[in-house]
C-alpha cells in the first residue's frame, strides 16, 4: 500500500499588515524532507 499521507500547512491573516509568504515561509523548515505533492496550504 502507498504512503498517502498528506501534510497541511495552514496560514491566516487577521489584518493587512500580516503576510501570507512570511507564514509559508516560515513553514519551510518543517517541510524538509515533504515530498511538494504531499503538501496541501490552506490561507484564510
Amino acid at each position: 500500500m502507498d504512503n498517502n499521507k498528506k501534510t497541511v500547512v495552514y496560514a491566516r491573516t487577521a489584518s493587512d499588515k500580516q503576510s501570507f509568504d512570511l507564514q509559508l515561509e516560515a513553514a519551510k523548515p518543517f517541510l524538509k524532507g515533504v515530498r511538494e505533492e504531499d503538501v496541501v496550504i490552506i490561507t484564510e
